[in-house]
């Protein structure tokens, strides 16, 4: 089942706090159990070496007797810390019994620690044990001292009190971590998931149609802020296609009616009998439908610039010959214009498809010379190192507004239709340069000004590029 991004983001940091306090609950609870344990075992021992101190202080050596007042207060004080105990002179005999004295306090108190102990530690063995140790009093042997305690260690109910306060702490300090847990992986989920939620919603709104949709918010992440300059980037490109896409429309369908209804008019004029059918109008309409026929063409070579352009003939050749041939193939065009041409290269050879190079050197002349204004230039340049060449056609003509540049290699896009149709162009001629540069990897950029002229660069590798 899909869940959201917020959702996911909450319940990751969450299972990851959750983890982590785990770990840190479980150790700490570990470590803090084991250390208090080594305290109180080293507290145990520090209480039995004192019991067995002051039992020996209560000797008189000189009258070889016991203080039985002190010994009875040295053995209820053992006993009301969990320690019954028993004293014996030298012969054996009971000074003091703490079991003799008050054995329902000793059975009670018995039991009390074992409860304690089992009821707080049910997985821990432990029972009570007796042990004896030595009375000395000035390095001379004055009797026998057992200690019956709860072993291997046990707590006092103040040590248990501070036991479970301390799990209690860390039981609070777990529940506040996985709350607040909760609460940053809200914030951060929300956070960070708006702009995503924001992004969706116009791409939603571009995949109906809505180009014109754009992500004015913002985001501090990297990966987010590059998603939405990639969309508001995509919104703008698919606007400008969708409005060249009408703009080839409206081309495409102005350049068919305009023939057609000349025909249509001509033809039921002459059915009519409202003209005659003479060898002027037959020519009329046979020049219409010979520019029905070049626009025809037009759309079905377009449709064939992509195959071609996969589909390279490698030859080496000289690029400076190239240019020569195509500038004499258009000399007829110069001199109707009286354009004059410059070209500026030496001899030099590159790796690529000479008949699809010619159709780019072809239609970029062409080009300059239907936009020319008589008596004008053409300067064409050659420039080349180990790996490139670059080439640059600059004419002296009508120039190009700067706001129809980056539109000036789409399909059918004309910078001004009527001129365009005046000299015969369909707006195909530089996609297909654009298509064929490409093709073998290089790139053509276009700097102009209106009334000054423009300037064509291509750069080309100079041999065959592997992928």
């Amino acid at each position: 089942m899909k869940q959201s991004l917020s959702r996911k983001i909450t319940s990751i940091i969450v299972l990851t706090v959750l983890i982590a306090v785990g770990l840190v609950s479980f150790f700490s609870s570990y470590n803090i159990h084991n250390r208090f344990k080594e305290y109180i075992i080293e507290k145990q021992n520090q209480t039995i070496n004192q019991i067995i101190a002051q039992v020996s202080l209560q000797y008189d050596i000189d009258t070889h007797s016991w203080n039985q007042d002190k010994v009875h207060e040295v053995g209820m004080i053992a006993l009301s810390s969990g320690y019954i105990i028993k004293v014996y002179d030298n012969d054996s005999v009971s000074v003091w019994d703490a079991e003799a004295w008050d054995m329902s306090a000793c059975v009670q108190l018995i039991n009390d620690v074992t409860h304690r102990m089992l009821s707080s530690f049910p997985s821990q063995e432990g029972a009570f044990a007796s042990t004896d140790y030595l009375l000395e009093y000035q390095n001379e042997n004055v009797g026998k001292l057992t200690i019956s305690h709860y072993g291997p260690f046990f707590y006092q109910e103040d040590d248990l009190v501070f036991i479970n306060q301390l799990q209690l702490i860390l039981l609070i300090i777990a529940m506040v971590s996985i709350l607040s847990s909760v609460l940053v992986g809200l914030h951060f989920a929300k956070t960070y998931t708006k702009p995503l939620l924001i992004t969706i919603d116009a791409t939603k709104n571009i995949a109906s149609g809505h180009y014109e949709s754009k992500i004015e918010d913002t985001s501090n992440i990297l990966e987010v802020s590059e998603l939405i300059d990639s969309v508001n980037h995509l919104s703008k490109s698919l606007s400008q296609q969708d409005q060249i896409k009408r703009q080839i429309s409206a081309d495409v369908a102005h350049e068919l009616r305009t023939p057609l209804s000349t025909l249509q008019i001509m033809v039921e004029a002459m059915l009519d009998g409202i003209i005659s059918s003479d060898q002027k109008r037959i020519k009329s309409i046979h020049d219409e439908i010979i520019r029905l026929t070049n626009i025809v063409k037009d759309l079905e070579q377009l449709n064939q610039v992509e195959i071609f352009a996969k589909e390279l003939d490698y030859q080496t050749f000289d690029i400076k010959e190239l240019i020569l041939e195509c500038v004499s193939s258009l000399e007829i065009m110069q001199n109707e214009k009286h354009i004059v041409t410059h070209v500026n290269s030496d001899s030099i050879l590159i790796e690529a498809d000479k008949a699809r190079l010619n159709q780019v050197m072809y239609n970029l002349i062409v080009n300059a010379y239907k936009y020319s204004d008589e008596h004008s230039q053409l300067t064409i340049n050659v420039q080349s190192n180990d790996a490139y060449i670059t080439l640059s056609i600059m004419d002296t003509g009508i120039g190009i507004p700067e706001d129809s540049i980056p539109y000036l290699f789409e399909r059918f896009y004309r910078v001004d239709s009527s001129r365009s149709r005046e000299s015969g162009g369909s707006g195909i001629g530089l996609t297909i340069v654009k298509q064929f540069v490409e093709a073998h990897h290089g790139n053509i950029e276009v700097e102009s000004e209106v009334g000054v002229g423009s300037t064509f660069t291509i750069v080309l590798p100079k041999r065959k590029q592997v992928k």
